[in-house]
């Protein structure tokens, strides 16, 4: 499925990470340098679907942090924008389960 998947040029799509109400994210990989990074793919449709793609774009780029996600560009294909980022090492679901199992595992140690 992640091969009929289309993306930017010079890019592969190696799988589907997550999708949700603003777009699907990617793991691509750059052919050139065989580098992986997430792409995150949104059908812009309509004019209010460009201006949020546009302001999310300009919150990662106002942006430095060694732990916040580098955009590396912006592709446009057809109705389809995507930004290529860095790949981190878990989604926000994933980050967000193990967080709460410490705490729950904290409570009860704490509780003992």
């Amino acid at each position: 499925m992640a091969d009929k998947i289309k993306v930017p040029e010079g890019y592969s799509c190696v799988r589907i990470i997550n999708s949700g109400g603003f777009g699907t994210v990617v793991e691509l990989i750059e052919k050139a340098t065989e580098t992986h990074y997430a792409g995150k793919m949104v059908q812009c449709l309509t004019q209010k679907d460009i201006e949020r793609f546009d302001r999310e774009v300009g919150r990662l780029q106002r942006f430095s942090h060694s732990r916040i996600i580098k955009l590396k560009e912006v592709v446009a294909m057809d109705n389809t924008k995507v930004m290529v980022m860095e790949l981190g090492g878990k989604s926000l679901a994933e980050i967000v389960k193990d967080l709460t199992e410490r705490k729950e595992l904290m409570a009860r140690v704490a509780c003992f």
